[in-house]
């Protein structure tokens, strides 16, 4: 089934997420391209049978050209599956990691595209990489540098991709 993997990423930790489940879902057969949200339109993705679109989470919220992509999207899924993933929580020092329920406003989203599901992976968090700005509010919410992706529940997510497209 040809499959389309839209990501946005800032700093590049979901777009390893990403190209994980593009990895994951090649290995299964299935025939997926690969998207960086920054640089595609609606119209990019109109012969992909099935959609995984992936967003980085910035204060609660995916980045704009995330948005942008499913404003341009909504009209066009025409009854495609679709399942959305959101990384980016990383624990406070005081506090164990956890990404059992999304911290993400992402109901607009899962309607616009009647998405199957939503998940949420940990994400990764390097100080050097973050501009003065991201660094102070890392500062202040005592995020430390820590990488809480979990390889092995990504690629186990895209397996229960394939199983639902084969089931169809």
């Amino acid at each position: 089934m040809r499959i389309a993997v839209a990501v946005a990423s800032k700093h590049g930790a979901t777009k390893e997420i990403g190209h994980a489940v593009v990895e994951r879902l090649r290995e299964l057969g299935h025939d997926v391209s690969e998207h960086d949200m920054a640089s595609t339109s609606a119209e990019d993705l109109d012969d992909a049978q099935a959609l995984v679109l992936g967003g980085a989470v910035y204060f609660g919220r995916w980045p704009n050209e995330a948005n942008d992509l499913v404003d341009g999207l909504a009209d066009r899924v025409d009854g495609r599956p679709v399942w959305l993933f959101s990384s980016g929580p990383v624990a406070r020092e005081d506090e164990p990691p956890s990404v059992e329920e999304p911290t993400i406003a992402i109901d607009g989203t899962m309607q616009a595209l009647d998405a199957r599901e939503h998940v949420m992976f940990g994400g990764r968090l390097d100080k050097n990489t973050l501009s003065f700005v991201e660094r102070a509010v890392a500062r202040a919410l005592r995020a430390p540098d820590a990488d809480t992706r979990d390889w092995t529940v990504i690629r186990e997510w895209a397996d229960k991709i394939d199983s639902a497209l084969k089931a169809s």
